[in-house]
């Protein structure tokens, strides 16, 4: 059975899998919550020039905006990604046997394909967490960037092009340093339980 009281343990995603798997939104989310404070600094220092407003004034927005993306947006890129995991990834999963599961390589891509909510057929899941968790970076960036250019546009006078290159770029730099730290888990994981995939 799935306690979600564990799920503030990322760093033990074992824990979490039980039989039902490991939906990624109780990782993604907690982790992404950790990281708030660093990726509004980021996007702060990055978007402030393009907004030609205050320190202060930035950060009350960036931080705003941050804070409903988190929210709507991580949660809302998860569902979009685990209905194409149920459309496409079971379907296509359901075919592969568990010998091939073996291989490396489709072990990976099966990873890759499941990233919303991976299934208790991994025999490891040290490499899997992590590595679903930097997939999950790529709708979390299209739907904070979309949210915050929404949410910036509201609180600031720039022209909407403006706050939508701010965002853009303020995103792509905190989503970056995000992606760095996916996979330094990742790399820091794999060195730790051996390179055997």
């Amino acid at each position: 059975m799935f306690y979600p009281s564990v799920a503030l343990a990322p760093g033990n995603p074992a824990i979490l899998l039980a039989d039902v798997g490991l939906p990624m939104i109780f990782v993604t989310l907690p982790l992404m919550a950790y990281a708030l404070v660093p990726v509004i600094l980021v996007e702060v220092w990055v978007g402030k020039p393009l907004l030609q407003t205050s320190y202060g004034r930035s950060a009350w927005v960036f931080t705003v905006a941050n804070v409903v993306s988190t929210i709507v947006g991580i949660p809302a890129a998860w569902m979009v990604m685990l209905f194409l995991d149920l459309a496409f990834g079971t379907t296509i999963g359901a075919h592969i046997s568990q010998k091939a599961l073996e291989s490396p390589v489709l072990k990976v891509i099966f990873v890759i394909m499941n990233s919303a909510w991976l299934g208790s057929v991994q025999s490891v899941f040290y490499w899997p967490v992590p590595l679903a968790a930097m997939v999950l970076l790529i709708p979390s960036f299209f739907a904070s960037w979309h949210i915050e250019a929404f949410i910036i546009d509201k609180m600031v006078e720039q022209e909407w092009p403006t706050v939508r290159s701010a965002a853009f770029k303020a995103n792509l730099a905190s989503y970056s340093l995000l992606f760095v730290g996916g996979c330094s888990w990742l790399i820091f994981s794999l060195i730790r339980h051996g390179t055997r995939v």
